[in-house]
């Protein structure tokens, strides 16, 4: 039938009317047949010469039988039926939303004000489509709204009228699930959260249907909530993790990242056996997943801090390497971030390829692409080669006003850790970059700032500290944090930059309240209060000194002799315990290494040849 009908000088198709011409190609999609690129070439070329006559319901069939043809429609024909839809009368109806719908699944820009148009009036007539109980028009609606891909932008207003007809007609009580599922989705997709009595009448109708829903519609559901930001009660999840649970066999790849991503993303710690479900239906059709599956899905391993097992881990490994190359950037640093958040190293292959893909492509990545795999290669203890280090720096220069305050943190954090130097031009331009966005900073963001800086043997600028300690202080006072309050009281004794108002204040309220502190805390403490020549108070340092004294036969040279620097600077007594002990323990370590007892590294600390850096205080 294709091959006759544009056969000879004068095919069958040149003499169709626009009903005939358009009833065949809606035919043809129907039956998912694909006719060829001439035949769909010479339907453009007939349907331009009668776009003219088509009526809303040949515009519509036409756009749904391109939606599966191969070739998308040409330029020509997809601006002359937009111009025909302008010019006829429109209402809202079913066929108005059968248009529209068939117009987003072409999946082309269209016109932006016939797209606006079509989407207020189907809006407004919204209660009339849920009085008569149009399910498919209204879900389809919404579909079409969210997949547009230039987008429909519904006024605050427009959103009230849907809320109302949905709330005021019960009509979600008469959508079959797929609809219903749809529905949520197209909110969540549009990122228009809906009124909570419209969430309350979602739950209901989630509890009622749970066990009817396939694992489209789970999956679907769970997904919408999660990109909604909402929770749903604890029984809806529960309900919807066993349906997972009882249908996980039948899981796409794509569902099981996307279930695993929701809960992670909710909150929702699952029962051991529904990861446990999915996991193995992860494991065996690994070799379908994509990019953006396995970045997901290990994602929500790491987020809900429960690891997959070995065997998961190293199929995961041969998947990444796979897909890695094709991956996005975003990808690529999730799964570098969920590797390191779950304390496990990738094999040598997948890290080469890691290093590899970023060094050539690092300008696509976003400044919290960057942060992730910079923090996640430092977590894991993982030194890449210079090129990538020095691409790494440049990213930071050539983006320093878009990276937000936990870009720059992690960033820095991970570049020092690695041992690498940042150009002081740099953290110049970094410094007076992270002061335009210190209102969306944590006290941890700051402290890590900080420390990195002095790390750098960089000193701030006064002013700089001043403000940054302010804002720290402001957000400590509110809750405490023991690392970040170190952090900053080293990072600006290394800096030489004065904060004893800072210190005394948190020592009287903080500090003095505490029973006791870790030794990494307690040598903290002490080695910065010596860079600032400041005392500490008797139960600060009584604190410090029982957990040293415990520690400190397990000591290396290294450790004993930058506490010996930091008694000797605070000018404690002689004949003070700490002071005593220190001593007897660097005495034996002497003799020891006379015997041969410890190694030539540590013989040349006690012999006093000390790389000051030792001293410095590693945070992690």
């Amino acid at each position: 039938v294709a091959r006759l009908s544009v056969e000879g000088p004068s095919p069958p198709m040149s003499r169709m009317e626009p009903e005939e011409l358009v009833q065949l190609a809606w035919s043809f999609a129907r039956l998912r047949f694909k006719p060829g690129d001439e035949w769909q070439q010479a339907f453009e070329r007939h349907a331009l010469r009668g776009a003219f006559r088509f009526n809303l319901l040949q515009i519509s069939k036409t756009f749904f039988a391109f939606s599966r043809l191969p070739q998308p429609i040409g330029p020509e024909l997809w601006l002359a039926l937009q111009r025909r839809v302008r010019e006829l009368t429109v209402r809202g109806n079913d066929l108005t939303a059968s248009l529209f719908t068939n117009m987003a699944k072409m999946r082309r820009p269209a016109d932006p004000v016939l797209v606006k148009e079509l989407a207020g009036i189907l809006a407004r007539d919204m209660g009339s489509v849920c009085r008569s109980k149009d399910t498919m028009a209204a879900s389809n609606f919404l579909w079409a709204c969210a997949q547009m891909p230039c987008g429909v932008q519904l006024s605050g207003e427009q959103w009230v009228q849907i809320d109302e007809a949905f709330l005021e007609t019960g009509f979600l009580a008469s959508m079959r699930n797929q609809e219903l599922c749809m529905s949520l989705w197209a909110f969540a997709r549009m990122g228009r959260l809906p009124s909570p009595e419209l969430l309350g009448e979602f739950e209901v109708r989630t509890l009622d249907n749970a066990a009817s829903f396939n694992i489209t519609d789970l999956a679907t559901l769970t997904h919408a909530y999660a990109t909604l930001g909402h929770a749903p009660s604890r029984e809806a999840l529960q309900a919807l993790e066993r349906g997972v649970v009882q249908q996980g066999h039948d899981c796409s790849p794509r569902q099981v990242a996307n279930v695993l991503w929701a809960w992670a993303k909710l909150g929702h710690q699952p029962k051991s056996k529904s990861l446990e479900v999915l996991a193995e239906r992860a494991l065996s059709t690994l070799d379908s997943f994509s990019g953006q599956n396995l970045s997901n899905t290990l994602w929500a391993f790491a987020s809900l801090k429960r690891a997959p097992s070995e065997a998961f881990l190293e199929a995961f490994d041969v998947a990444a390497v796979r897909e890695l190359t094709r991956a996005s950037a975003q990808a690529h640093a999730n799964i570098m971030w969920s590797y390191a958040r779950l304390g496990v190293r990738p094999s040598a292959e997948l890290m080469d390829l890691s290093d590899e893909i970023m060094t050539v492509k690092i300008r696509t990545y976003t400044p919290l692409n960057v942060a992730h795999v910079v923090w996640a290669y430092a977590k894991m203890c993982h030194c890449p080669d210079i090129p990538l280090l020095e691409a790494c720096e440049g990213a930071l220069e050539q983006k320093c006003h878009k990276f937000n305050a936990r870009d720059f943190s992690n960033t820095l954090w991970g570049l020092r850790k690695m041992e690498y130097r940042l150009d002081f031009r740099l953290l110049r331009a970094v410094e007076g970059a992270f002061l335009e966005v210190l209102g969306g900073a944590t006290d941890q963001d700051i402290a890590l700032v900080m420390w990195s800086f002095a790390r750098h043997d960089f000193a701030m600028a006064q002013p700089s500290v001043d403000l940054l300690v302010a804002a720290a202080t402001k957000q400590l006072a509110e809750q405490f944090d023991l690392k970040s309050f170190t952090h900053i009281f080293f990072a600006t004794g290394r800096m030489g930059r004065a904060c004893d108002e800072f210190y005394f204040r948190f020592e009287t309220e903080c500090l003095e309240t505490m029973p006791g502190v870790d030794l990494e805390t307690a040598i903290k403490l002490l080695y910065s209060c010596s860079l600032h020549g400041l005392c500490p108070s008797d139960h600060v340092l009584g604190m410090c000194e029982s957990s040293i004294l415990e520690g400190l036969p397990a000591m290396d040279y290294r450790r004993l002799m930058g506490l010996q620097k930091s008694v000797i600077d605070l000018e404690l007594p002689g004949d003070s315990e700490l002071v005593r002990r220190i001593e007897a323990r660097l005495a034996k370590l002497h003799t020891d290494s006379e015997r041969g007892a410890v190694g030539a590294s540590e013989v040349a600390l006690a012999a006093g040849d000390i790389d000051e850096s030792l001293l410095s205080v590693d945070y992690v």
